[in-house]
């Protein structure tokens, strides 16, 4: 007999953000502390979610952008669309989360 084939262990789901070309880069130098850039993504959601005062990240017009795929939880996702009403768009979500990595010691 053979064992059924076992696809991914979590529930993880491959979504598209467009992304500034700058956040990009910074999640991927983030990517190597953290391990991935879903984890990356996931820590910097949960800490940003959890503080009282949102940081501001500034406008940044004429900046190109990028759709780029990660790998992410669900609660994941749901975290970021929960912080929508912070900030104008999921760049600019991406770009708060880089923030809070980066402030993190």
């Amino acid at each position: 007999m053979r064992k059924a084939k076992v696809t991914k262990v979590t529930p993880s789901i491959d979504k598209t953000f467009k992304v500034p070309i700058d956040v990009i880069e910074d999640l991927k130098a983030l990517a190597l502390i953290h391990g991935s850039h879903g984890r990356a993504l996931q820590v910097g959601t949960e800490l940003l979610i959890r503080m009282a005062r949102k940081p501001k990240v500034k406008a940044v017009t004429g900046v190109p952008v990028e759709g780029q795929t990660y790998t992410i939880l669900p609660r994941t996702l749901d975290l970021i669309e929960r912080l929508l009403p912070s900030y104008k768009n999921r760049g600019s979500v991406l770009r708060a989360v880089v923030q809070v990595l980066r402030e993190q010691p």
